[in-house]
């Protein structure tokens, strides 16, 4: 524990007077501070350069959304989003990369829950919408980032073409970040309260079963088959929809996603000198893959394979920075 440096969002707060340590967190350019005062009690401080990060006031928005509909969000306890900072409730320490195998089923079950709940409400107004030309666009990134930089028209052209053919219109709120280490486990609370959230700035209205796609095609983390199929059977019990329909829909989510995270993870790795983004690589690879090998995508499949070349040791070399 260090003491905290002045923040004017404390100022005249017992806060101000409390201990702090630093969160790590390799991916964001956000500071994240856990605050713990004298009888353990603790609060998290978030910081940002407002001039960069644009998103908190939709953050603070994001966060009353959801508690206000049930669900496990950070409490704002005090916000100053002209200077980035605002103080939060502690949801806890521990992210679902954490939970051990005994846990996974019982948290996996709860996290279906969780998206069945999100995508059975009215979403949240004022959020940009995930439609096929918005989605093509987003795979640029993985030909000029991780790929030689050659193809991205036809990438893009492709994914939105898949797009438009196999899913629903885009009706639901996704907080679009739904992976392990943006999921808290709480196993000591009671029913949905045992997930918490959190990194849901960039929410957008996206096609049914975005995240349930992220949480599933976590490029993280593996969840085996049997804990994959109940998540789904939950999901869709809930929401009565059909499994196999739905299994055609989070493959090209899921794939339209991973291509992203393909080129963001390269750029975090050779631009901002972030290497160890490309372990994780291979298995987005991987996932990437296997949604593509759905029958109902073979032509897209073979666009990626034409436009990007496998994670070999050779070519991870070239990403390094």
């Amino acid at each position: 524990m260090v003491d905290l440096a002045p923040s004017p969002l404390l100022a005249d707060t017992t806060w101000a007077t409390w201990t702090a340590k630093a969160i790590p967190l390799d991916a964001s350019t956000r500071r994240y501070t856990r605050l713990t005062g004298p009888d353990g009690e603790t609060a998290i401080l978030l910081e940002s350069d407002p001039a960069k990060d644009t998103s908190l006031p939709t953050f603070l928005r994001i966060a009353a959304y959801l508690t206000d509909n049930g669900l496990c969000a950070p409490r704002v306890l005090r916000a100053d989003p002209t200077q980035g900072t605002a103080l939060l409730s502690d949801l806890g320490p521990h992210d679902l990369t954490s939970v051990t195998r005994a846990e996974q089923a019982q948290a996996t079950e709860v996290v279906a829950q969780i998206l069945a709940r999100l995508d059975g409400l009215k979403p949240a107004s004022g959020l940009s919408i995930l439609d096929p030309a918005t989605g093509g666009d987003m795979v640029r990134i993985a030909a000029t980032h991780y790929g030689t930089g050659d193809g991205a028209d036809a990438l893009a052209a492709e994914t939105e073409t898949q797009m438009a053919r196999h899913l629903p219109a885009p009706t639901v709120m996704a907080l679009r970040d739904v992976h392990s280490e943006n999921l808290i486990w709480r196993p000591q609370a009671r029913g949905l309260d045992r997930i918490g959230l959190l990194d849901f700035q960039d929410a957008i209205i996206a096609p049914p079963g975005y995240d349930l796609a992220s949480f599933l095609r976590d490029v993280r983390r593996d969840i085996n088959t049997e804990t994959a199929d109940a998540c789904i059977a939950t999901y869709c019990h809930a929401l009565d929809r059909d499994p196999e329909t739905l299994r055609l829909h989070l493959s090209v989510l899921a794939a339209q996603r991973n291509l992203r995270i393909l080129g963001i993870f390269a750029r975090l790795a050779r631009d901002r000198k972030k290497p160890k983004f490309l372990g994780f690589l291979p298995r987005t690879w991987r996932l990437l893959m296997e949604d593509l090998s759905h029958p109902a995508l073979h032509a897209w499949k073979a666009q990626v394979t034409a436009t990007l070349p496998p994670p070999t040791a050779s070519h991870l070399e070239t990403l390094a920075p």
